[in-house]
This record gives C-alpha cells, sequence and structure tokens, in this order.
C-alpha cells in the first residue's frame, strides 16, 4: 500500500508496566502491579485485559493475582481469560 508506515509496539519497561498496572487497578499493592506486569511480559494490552477481568470480577486484585499465578500455565492462561461468567467485551 503506497503511504504506508509499519510501527512496531514492543513492551513497556517494567518501571512503566508497574505504572500502567497502578493505573488500571488503583486499589493495586505494589506487588501485585509486579505481578501482574510479569505474567502478561510487559506487554500493555495483556496487562489491560487481566487488570479488566480483575475489575469486572469485583473483588480485591491481589486474591485474584495469586490465584492467577498459582494456576496459570502458558497453555491455560487463555482458557483462564475465555471465562464465559466474564461479560462479552471482555
Amino acid at each position: 500500500m503506497q503511504g504506508h508506515q509499519a510501527v512496531r509496539i514492543r513492551e513497556l519497561d517494567e518501571s512503566s508496566s508497574q505504572h500502567l498496572v497502578q493505573k488500571l487497578l488503583p486499589e493495586a499493592s505494589g506487588s501485585d502491579c509486579v505481578k501482574v506486569s510479569h505474567i502478561c511480559g510487559n506487554v500493555p494490552l495483556a496487562m489491560k485485559l487481566l487488570c479488566s477481568s480483575v475489575t469486572e470480577d469485583g473483588s480485591q486484585p491481589g486474591p485474584f493475582v495469586d490465584e492467577f499465578m498459582e494456576t496459570a500455565t502458558a497453555d491455560n492462561i487463555v482458557e483462564m481469560l475465555d471465562n464465559p461468567d466474564y461479560p462479552s467485551d471482555l
């Protein structure tokens, strides 16, 4: 396509990742922010999706993140986030 310019989006640095998680989950502790950014590999969209599932759940982020860390593997992360009980807009 004429005039098309490709832009590569990279992961955030650790500090920026934790800052983003803190903005998305203001009630999260510092350690929860670190865990969320680690789970998501510092990828902003992944952090947004995970934080959205925490806020839609209505629970405190700490127990949710801890449970996610205990049960998550590379194979079942998509299955965990594709929960039919979550609102369809997620």
